[in-house]
């Protein structure tokens, strides 16, 4: 099932100045929180402009790269920033100049920046395969003046190392040939089910599948008694083939929210490989099946 994720953050405090640059971080449960890099730690929870005495003060809140003003917030994907000043909650919107007149001593402007998320954590992975991204910047001038510019990034390095878009899962935790005699081949059958994350795209997802044992060798699969001094082959055949430890196997999912497909698995033991076998023994093997996103 997908998740919707709502949250809005009142967020760490800053200082505004030349070279200052304001960083977004999304956090693996879908928070966030901001940092300064280049400036120093202004007031509680406040982003601080300075307005000279005698000077007037136009501040803008501007879209880079991908983001665009939307409703009179810089936004990307499903991601909303704003600001309202402190004490009059006056917004200030994206792409407008906010024009503050000119006082007689020197005061700081104070804003309260507001982060919107409405929709999945995957919309922002989406955006580029770089984790820090520009989305906007400040711009901050006075009469007269040259302007400073603050960048605003948003940063998903984060989130990057655990945004899994497929997962792979058995019908049954476990399987058995039950006893298998030297002149009767024992035939065994699971179903893998390969489904999309909430975190994959809509589209059509190709994949790559393999299998791994810690007990195979020569690239054949084993079974191994608990001590490890018997052991003997088996066969993993899909789709009428035989899968050996080094085969891989291509799919794609079909276009849509968290789409799945089942792979019918078939595990056969040839009877002759028990000659010599003392009855009762017992072999058994760990197998996990490896699924990697594919373009």
């Amino acid at each position: 099932m997908m998740k919707l994720l709502l949250c809005s953050a009142l967020l760490l405090p800053l200082y505004i100045s030349a070279e200052t640059a304001l960083v977004i971080y999304v956090q693996p449960g879908g928070g966030f929180k901001m940092l300064t890099e280049g400036g120093n730690t202004g007031g509680a929870g406040i982003v601080q402009f300075q307005q000279a005495a005698e000077k007037p003060l136009a501040i803008q809140l501007l879209p880079d790269g991908t983001a665009q003003c939307e409703n009179g917030m810089l936004s990307v994907a499903s991601f909303s920033l704003s600001f309202r000043h402190a004490i009059s909650s006056e917004k200030l919107l994206c792409g407008a100049s906010w024009h503050l007149e000119s006082v007689s001593r020197q005061r700081w402007i104070n804003l309260q920046p507001e982060i919107s998320f409405k929709g999945e954590r995957r919309a922002l992975m989406q955006l580029a395969s770089a984790t820090r991204l520009q989305i906007g910047h400040l711009r901050a001038q006075t009469a007269g003046n040259t302007a400073s510019t603050s960048p605003i990034y948003l940063d998903l390095s984060a989130i990057d190392s655990d945004a899994s878009v497929l997962s792979a899962r058995f019908d049954k935790p476990a399987l058995g040939f039950g006893e298998v005699g030297d002149t009767r081949d024992a035939l065994a059958s699971a179903r893998l089910r390969i489904t999309k994350t909430a975190l994959a795209t809509s589209n059509a997802l190709p994949y790559r599948l393999g299998f791994e044992s810690t007990q195979q060798s020569n690239n054949q699969w084993q079974l191994r008694t608990p001590s490890g001094e018997e052991s003997m082959p088996y066969h993993i055949i899909i789709a009428g083939k035989s899968i050996v430890p080094s085969d891989r196997i291509y799919g794609q999912l079909p276009a849509g929210e968290v789409t799945s497909e089942e792979i019918e698995i078939q595990f056969r033991l040839e009877g002759k490989q028990t000659r010599g076998m003392a009855a009762g023994t017992r072999l058994t093997d760990r197998l996990t099946a490896v699924i990697t996103p594919e373009g």
